[in-house]
């Protein structure tokens, strides 16, 4: 499809990420020791690529699988590592770190075209009403996915309420909303 296509032709990985991150679900809960670990590799990649991947990692987490946990912390370290030494080395870090934060405050427009979160979202209810929303209600709306998605037993209510948040944070494209 289009969509698709332009991502690519962008050289966008979100796509890419979604993929290993596909893999890792299908992987993680596999007998197969190799299969499992390649899962594990599969989201360290997804992490490197994108942040938002690196919420799934709670998953192990809530399941009490701590040394699987530890398996894709190291794996998402060392190929962030590995990775940076192609980029001058890891004092690209403190570079990263504030474009990313600078990437954060050029986004501010409001409007659905570019720019969906839940800090939006209340902007448009607060113009569509003609009402000033106050800021503690996005703290609450916040707040109670974050509760909601460690308190539940399911798992597609936990996996919902993960891309619940990588949607809420941060807002910077429709694309990532879209996946």
């Amino acid at each position: 499809s289009f969509p698709v296509m332009y991502s690519f032709e962008r050289g966008n990985n979100i796509i890419l990420a979604a993929a290993f991150l596909l893999f890792y679900n299908a992987l993680r809960n596999s007998e197969n020791r190799t299969k499992r670990e390649l899962g594990f590799i599969c989201l360290a990649i997804s992490a490197n690529m994108k942040l938002w991947p690196a919420f799934f990692g709670i998953q192990l987490i809530r399941e009490r699988k701590w040394k699987d946990a530890l398996h894709c912390i190291f794996y998402g370290v060392v190929l962030f590592v590995a990775s940076s030494m192609f980029y001058n080395g890891l004092g690209t870090l403190s570079l990263i770190m504030r474009n990313v934060s600078m990437t954060s405050n050029i986004v501010g427009s409001v409007g659905l075209g570019y720019r969906v979160g839940w800090g939006n979202f209340l902007a448009i209810g607060s113009r569509a009403m003609n009402r000033e929303i106050p800021g503690a209600v996005l703290s609450g709306l916040k707040a109670a996915t974050i509760l909601s998605v460690l308190m539940t037993r399911k798992n597609s209510y936990f996996l919902l309420g993960i891309s619940l948040i990588c949607i809420g944070f941060p807002p910077f494209s429709y694309n990532y909303n879209l996946l």
